[in-house]
């Protein structure tokens, strides 16, 4: 497949997978982090949860830190997880 025909069929897939309805979404629109965990069995747990009036939940198994990566000239910045 060439690029034209994949960015030719990306909105009609969008498309069908909205109108089909395949994401479990709450009442407010947004998709739940519940149901992701069986499309995706070995998923790392989530960093963080939102709770019913919008607070975020830190998850207290685990902590992010940020590094630099020094591979090349450019020292990028990494975000490590800690578990």
């Amino acid at each position: 497949m060439d690029r034209r025909k994949f960015l030719k069929s990306v909105p009609l897939t969008a498309l069908a997978v909205a109108s089909t309805g395949a994401l479990a979404t709450n009442k407010k629109g947004s998709v739940k982090p519940e149901d992701v965990s069986r499309f995706s069995p070995t998923a790392l747990a989530p960093e963080f949860k939102i709770d019913g009036n919008g607070d975020l939940i830190n998850n207290p198994d685990q902590r992010f830190a940020l590094a630099k990566c020094f591979g090349c000239f450019n020292i990028c910045a990494a975000r490590l997880r800690i578990d």
